[in-house]
């Protein structure tokens, strides 16, 4: 084959009509056509289904093995266990702990029911969001009237 026609196929550039019948020539040649014989002619191998069978049992027994590596397992314990302690922090109050109470409940109706401090800056705070949400604002400055 001419360099040049062999250059130009490796580039992949455009052939003219001359160069296009040369390598036709050159690919439909006596030595081409016996090595197409040649495959042509060789066996269509399949490999059998007893081999296939215990292809796919070796493989299965592989990935069985590979499936649940230590991470995973692991990741389930751990996730089990933050839920518990999660589920356990809800539930659980530290001792002495209260909820606030409503306004509106008897209980929170006078300040000076209330037995410790928290309770009654609780009442005080809850008083005054009530007061602001209806736009009651009460000043504490009197020289801010005056």
């Amino acid at each position: 084959m001419d360099k040049g026609l062999f250059k130009k196929v490796l580039d992949e550039q455009a052939l003219s009509a001359e160069e296009a019948l040369a390598l036709d020539g050159e690919l439909e040649g006596t030595a081409q056509t016996s090595v197409g014989k040649i495959v042509g002619a060789l066996e269509d191998h399949a490999p059998s289904l007893s081999w296939r069978s215990g292809l796919n049992q070796r493989l299965a027994k592989e990935s069985r093995g590979r499936r649940f590596t230590p991470v995973f397992r692991y990741s389930f314990a751990l996730v089990a266990v933050a839920g518990a302690t999660l589920l356990v922090a809800t539930f659980m109050r530290a001792p002495g702990a209260t909820r606030p109470t409503d306004v509106n409940s008897p209980v929170a109706a006078d300040s000076s029911k209330h037995e410790s401090l928290e309770d009654t800056l609780m009442y005080e705070h809850q008083e005054e969001a009530s007061k602001a949400s209806l736009g009651i604002y009460v000043s504490f400055n009197d020289e801010s009237r005056g």
